[in-house]
């Protein structure tokens, strides 16, 4: 499985949609990695209608992530449509957004569908930029430098993370090939995961060992959703007590039990992550996990619990889960509200 190869870490079609995006208002990217790009960028006289297409990717709603799902969805646009004919990005598009499980149905309509379908033309526009070439290699140089500083540690780290995994889990193997795209005009909390015919693409600022293995371990759980689906869906009550939190950060958009298998993934993911990312620390997976909790993922103790007490041989089997939700409905007895102050991404 690949990690990360400075032959597939640069990617333009990332490149053009971030660039759009950054002419446009994002501003949410680390200044470290970025300075140099966007007074590149910031010294550009842009078209407005330009402007106007990328600033559509903004949601002004009070989100700690203003700009999901619409970047999420041009980003993977931008890979989806890449050598694919005009004609067929329409249908393409709306096809492959109805197949993603994490999004709200009222993000996936025929105006965002037909904005997106737009990307193609406006990353040519982008080309045509008296400072396009400059940029472009500013921001190559960027990924070459996170590369060689920090690609040997990311990647040994990655291994044993694997190991962890491996050891925590039942084994099985992964189908889909994962590549590494480096990005460092995205903001450094954020993450993007695209699926393109079979091939994932985990999108990201720079190496960072734990947003990788999330992902990895996002698509090592694919096999068990489908055995899991109905009943996740019995237990959709479990949703009410942590929804309003939930639909803050994204994770939940309705009552449904598309929404709550959403955020039981996530916080199976994100429990998972920290057991096999930090070498063992019985003390410090600890406290993460009650980090979690205060961030609103209120069942990351009872699932933590109750992989830990069955381990391997019975872990994420059908008994496994029935006792999972069974802790976690105790836990939803006496869960409370956690502060408002409370942040993730």
């Amino acid at each position: 499985m690949e990690i990360v190869d400075l032959n597939t870490a640069d990617n333009q079609n990332i490149f053009d949609t971030y660039l759009g995006l950054t002419a446009s208002g994002y501003d949410i990217a680390n200044p470290n990695r970025t300075s140099a790009i966007c007074n590149l960028i910031g010294a550009e006289n842009w078209d407005l209608r330009t402007l106007r297409y990328f600033r559509f990717a903004r949601i002004n709603d009070g989100r700690i992530n203003p700009y999901w799902p619409r970047v999420f969805i041009l980003t993977f646009v931008s890979l989806l449509t890449d050598q694919v004919p005009r004609g067929l990005h329409s249908a393409l598009i709306r096809t492959h957004l109805a197949a993603i499980g994490n999004l709200s149905p009222t993000e996936i309509n025929a105006t965002t569908a037909g904005w997106a379908a737009a990307f193609p033309e406006q990353a040519a526009l982008l080309r045509t930029s008296r400072i396009y070439t400059d940029a472009r290699t500013c921001y190559r140089d960027a990924i070459q430098d996170e590369i060689r500083e920090n690609g040997i540690h990311f990647g040994r780290e990655v291994l044993a993370a694997q190991d962890r995994l491996h050891a925590l889990l039942p084994s099985h193997s992964l189908s889909q090939q994962v590549t590494t795209i480096l990005n460092p005009l995205q903001a450094d909390p954020l993450t993007d995961v695209v699926n393109v015919r079979g091939r994932i693409y985990v999108v990201t600022s720079h190496l960072r060992v734990e947003s990788y293995v999330h992902e990895q371990i996002h698509i090592w759980l694919e096999p068990y959703l489908s055995a899991w689906k109905d009943q996740i869906a019995k237990n959709v009550e479990l949703l009410n007590p942590l929804y309003d939190r939930m639909t803050y950060l994204t994770y939940a958009w309705d009552h449904s039990a598309a929404s709550w298998n959403n955020v039981f993934l996530e916080t199976l993911t994100r429990v998972i992550t920290i057991l096999v990312s930090d070498g063992g620390d019985p003390e410090q997976q600890t406290q993460q996990i009650e980090d979690l909790v205060q961030q609103g993922f209120t069942y990351a103790r009872p699932i933590a619990e109750t992989m830990l007490m069955m381990g391997k041989a019975q872990a994420l089997s059908g008994e496994w889960l029935e006792r999972c939700f069974r802790s976690c409905a105790e836990t939803a007895k006496h869960s409370h509200k956690p502060p408002a102050s409370a942040n993730s991404c």
